[in-house]
């Protein structure tokens, strides 16, 4: 793993843990309780199972293990398939030992297959997402600066001798910005990918091409964010895409034009300003925007979003336990699950439709060293 993922590493046991056993039972709305699952991405020894499958009542607040899969070292990042039978995910690690891998995943049983895997070409790949037409796997490679894309076969593996495109670039911290690091691979449309470059202060845009490669670097574009920012996540509401800045602890706020994207807004969620911003999710209805924070008073920040201009008012803070990383909210909107990477737990909030803000409830999920949360219904 790269060095700065190593400031607050878990040692310590988890010492509270609520954590029920249960058969299923129907939640509201859309989602049936026998088909809820919990796919989890951690940091872990390839010996180790670091993916891990469990059921979730969110209803009667209880969960249970369904299956674990060992055998790749640190898959800190996972993209699932809509119907959860494909699994990718990072293998973070240094350039020698880098890859992404396909699995197999049979939601009945729980079990995991790993079908193949191939080098990113690039150390450290920390996101991975599926292209729009789900033909392709895309990596940000965090120390290797670079992206990888993936080409996927028939049956969903992937193909060898992926594209890599390197990046250029710094910023003014000369230690966590002395080169370019790319964090987040996110398609806002069809048409368009983004590309968050922490190192150089940088969204690259690439306009996507409809011949043999999918992403050509003579197509990106630049937009640049304040020096010292360090953009992390991206999120995507109506015109406006929402970048967390992991140094300066902003959320900025850019809309589209007919030049790509224009910043409208830079604001506060990281008031303690400890440079550890993560990620970023807006709440289904579309009225609410959160971010996590870590390394100071770890928690969860609230936003109001403007239903006019996709402006930002915050609202509110939520502490979480120690690191929160990545966080998932339901489709329905009424609970929204958080990654506690060094208290070794995930923990479960109510989320209240009219203010947005969050309630902790009873369930908390005790898993070591979790990163990545993915729902599958």
């Amino acid at each position: 793993m790269r060095s700065h993922r190593q400031l607050s590493i878990c040692c310590a046991a988890v010492s509270a843990i609520s954590l029920c056993a249960a058969s299923c039972s129907k939640p509201a709305d859309n989602a049936d309780a026998d088909n809820t699952i919990l796919i989890v991405g951690s940091y872990a020894d390839a010996s180790a199972p670091g993916i891990k499958a469990y059921t979730l009542d969110l209803d009667a607040l209880t969960t249970d293990s369904l299956g674990a899969l060992s055998g790749i070292a640190n898959p800190s990042y996972l993209a699932v398939s809509n119907d959860g039978s494909r699994i990718y995910a990072v293998a973070e690690d240094g350039e020698e030992n880098s890859s992404a891998s396909f699995i197999e995943f049979d939601r009945r049983s729980g079990s995991f297959r790993l079908v193949n895997t191939v080098k990113t070409g690039g150390a450290d790949p920390c996101y991975i997402e599926f292209s729009p037409d789900s033909a392709h796997i895309l990596t940000a490679n965090y120390s290797g600066g670079s992206m990888t894309v993936y080409t996927l076969g028939s049956d969903g593996s992937l193909k060898p001798n992926p594209q890599v495109i390197g990046f250029a670039g710094n910023g003014p911290d000369s230690v966590r910005q002395a080169s370019p690091h790319i964090h987040t691979v996110r398609f806002a449309d069809d048409a368009t990918l983004l590309v968050s470059d922490l190192g150089a202060d940088r969204i690259h845009r690439f306009s996507l091409s409809s011949g043999d490669s999918l992403v050509r670097k003579s197509a990106m574009t630049d937009v640049v964010l304040a020096p010292g920012s360090g953009p992390r996540h991206i999120a995507f509401g109506g015109d406006n895409a929402y970048v967390i800045n992991e140094l300066s602890g902003t959320v900025t706020v850019l809309v589209k034009d007919i030049n790509g994207y224009t910043t409208i807004q830079d604001v506060l969620a990281d008031s303690l300003h400890a440079a550890g911003s993560g990620d970023i999710h807006i709440s289904p209805d579309g009225k609410h925007l959160y971010t996590s924070h870590r390394l100071k008073g770890d928690g969860i920040s609230v936003f109001k979003i403007d239903e006019t201009d996709g402006t930002l008012t915050k609202t509110g803070y939520t502490d979480t336990g120690a690191h929160p990383r990545n966080f998932v909210i339901t489709p329905d909107g009424r609970h929204l699950l958080v990654a506690a990477r060094d208290s070794n737990t995930i923990q479960v909030f109510e989320r209240d439709p009219s203010s947005g803000l969050l309630t902790a409830t009873p369930l908390v999920i005790p898993t070591p060293s979790p990163v990545c949360l993915k729902l599958i219904y």
